[in-house]
């Protein structure tokens, strides 16, 4: 399998993302907003494709349609799959081992294909042109993107970050280079891509997910969320620097994390 377009290792991070990733509520939240977008009823066959290791969205799918016909988890990382198949072994569920942008190959056509939280991951140009090979005619593609992957909502200004950039400082470190991914989605070349894909946007919904110091303390523990939060410093000091930081944020509520759901299908 070819080594990941943004560089991060996830077969790393599957053991300690099915631990964490279901007691983060913006995993969980945004699982239920994106199901919920993309319609999915009883003996359809699903695609969750970046599927991770956790669960979350299958369990979303499995409270929406007790009967779904068959879920297809598709990631490139091996070892998550492999997490996921010992998290959940309802005989719905099969393990396809491939990148979003070739699973037409290994996968038969679908009713919805669902992405949370993933997007940022793939080559959305080619991504998109695979999601339309693998859908059905009537079939719809359901995506969420969050504040940090998408250049919509502007600079943030999150506490988060003055307390990772203090601690960096204290220890003579360089700064932290950006905030969010490196190279955010910009909503209008998103709009292109998927013209270009031949799929229409049917609904396109923004809301907002309240996150507590936790949440941040759990996601961080990730180790690909702390290669791409601190690409400039290893592995092992970005997982330090961000605990401790992470630990200094004020005890007052914090802002919530912003994200958008879009639905799409067949031009």
């Amino acid at each position: 399998m070819p080594a990941p377009r943004n560089g991060l290792n996830w077969d790393a991070s599957a053991r300690i993302y099915s631990e964490v990733a279901p007691q983060i509520s913006f995993y969980r939240e945004t699982a239920a907003m994106v199901v919920a977008a993309a319609s999915v009823k009883s003996n359809m066959i699903v695609a969750d494709v970046g599927s991770g290791s956790a669960g979350i969205v299958e369990a979303e799918i499995s409270r929406a349609a007790p009967e779904i016909g068959k879920i297809y988890c598709v990631d490139s990382s091996a070892a998550m799959l492999r997490e996921l198949q010992r998290n959940c072994r309802a005989v719905q569920i099969q393990a396809i081992h491939s990148k979003i942008e070739a699973m037409s190959a290994l996968i038969p056509p679908m009713d919805r294909i669902i992405c949370n939280a993933a997007i940022w991951n793939f080559d959305i140009p080619a991504a998109l042109r695979e999601v339309r090979r693998t859908l059905k005619p009537l079939g719809k593609f359901a995506f969420t993107i969050s504040e940090w992957d998408l250049d919509y909502w502007g600079k943030s200004t999150h506490p988060k970050y003055k307390v990772i950039d203090d601690e960096l400082r204290r220890r003579a470190l360089p700064p932290k280079p950006f905030r969010g991914s490196e190279k955010k989605l910009r909503l209008e070349r998103l709009m292109k891509d998927l013209e270009a894909a031949r799929l229409s946007l049917f609904s396109r919904e923004e809301f907002e997910v309240e996150t507590a110091c936790k949440d941040y303390k759990l996601f961080y523990r990730i180790p690909s969320i702390a290669r791409k939060s601190l690409p400039q410093v290893p592995l092992k000091v970005a997982l330090d620097v961000l605990a401790v930081a992470i630990d200094r944020l004020p005890p007052y509520r914090l802002p919530p994390v912003r994200w958008m759901v879009f639905e799409v299908g067949m031009s």
